[in-house]
Order: structure tokens, then C-alpha cells, then sequence
């Protein structure tokens, strides 16, 4: 679809893909190690795990916990790049085919090539419409809104003769 980036393309992984990197084997030892260590201080009365790392007999232990913990992130991240790189280059590989039947598909070109119109939003319309449908408490609240409304319609209206005076000029 020229240089520009292909809406289609993946830009991270879905559901089953993030459950497929989150039960990887070697992820499962590492996170039975880390819960193995963590009951093992726990058995030791340490229920707060940050009170341990002084501790010069059960230091080890916190360590080998600190290191298992360190492992499942750096592994995890590692995996789902992996996995991320490999459904991006599945989706490049098979674009070629979509497009290819597509054109075969009797739709004229113009319909597959055309990108949806652009929708723009004025500032000063998305105010005006902000304030006319704000509720109102009571009549003095309501008069300082329509008086507020007719202020900013009158600068929308300067500020839109100006443009339009620049504009020509």
C-alpha cells in the first residue's frame, strides 16, 4: 500500500497470542521457582519480602527469588517481541495474497483504494455546542450562560470574518 504504514498491520498481540506467551514452559518453571523461594521466606515468618534483603541467613534465598523475578520479565518481554515480530511478518507475507483477491473479487479499484473521507471539528462549533446543552440550575445560572453564549458567538463571528478577510487577501 506505498510507504505509508498499513492500517491492517498488527500493532501488538491479541488475547490467545498474550495466553500463548504467558504459558511458555520455561516461564512456568521460572514463576514456580520465584513461588517456591517466596513460600520459603513466608515459612520463615518473613511475610513482608522487602524485610529480608538485610537479612544475612535468609539473604540467599531473597536473592534467588529477586534473580527468578528478574528472569519472568526479562523473559516475558523477550517472548512477546518474538511473537509480536513473527505475527507482524505472518501479516506482511500474506498481505500480497488479500490484495491480489481482492482485485479479483469484481469490486472496481476505486472502491479498494479510496481512503474514508476526513471529518474536521471547529473549535469554536464544539464550544458553542459544549454550552447550549450544559443543564441549567436556575435562572440566574441560566441567564450568565446565554450571555456567555452570546459573547463567544459574537467572537466566533469576528474570528471567522477575519479568516475569511485574510484568506481573500
Amino acid at each position: 500500500m506505498g510507504l505509508s504504514r498499513d492500517r491492517r498491520a498488527h500493532t501488538g498481540l491479541n488475547d490467545t497470542q498474550q495466553k500463548e506467551v504467558f504459558n511458555d514452559p520455561y516461564l512456568a518453571t521460572l514463576r514456580q521457582e520465584r513461588e517456591t523461594c517466596k513460600q520459603q521466606l513466608k515459612y520463615q515468618g518473613f511475610y513482608l519480602l522487602l524485610k529480608v534483603k538485610g537479612n544475612k541467613l535468609y539473604g540467599d534465598i531473597y536473592n534467588k527469588y529477586d534473580r527468578a523475578k528478574k528472569e519472568i520479565t526479562k523473559q516475558y518481554q523477550h517472548l512477546h517481541w518474538l511473537r509480536l515480530r513473527q505475527v507482524i511478518r505472518e501479516f506482511h507475507d500474506s498481505i500480497d495474497t488479500i490484495e491480489i483477491s481482492k482485485q479479483l473479487s469484481g469490486r472496481p479499484a476505486v472502491d479498494v483504494l479510496t481512503l474514508p473521507p476526513v471529518e474536521f471539528e471547529l473549535r469554536e462549533r464544539a464550544t458553542i455546542a459544549g454550552m447550549l446543552f450544559k443543564p441549567f440550575r436556575n435562572d440566574k445560572g441560566s441567564y450568565k450562560v446565554c450571555s456567555r453564549l452570546g459573547s463567544t458567538l459574537t467572537a466566533t463571528r469576528n474570528a471567522s470574518a477575519q479568516r475569511l478577510q485574510s484568506a481573500t487577501l
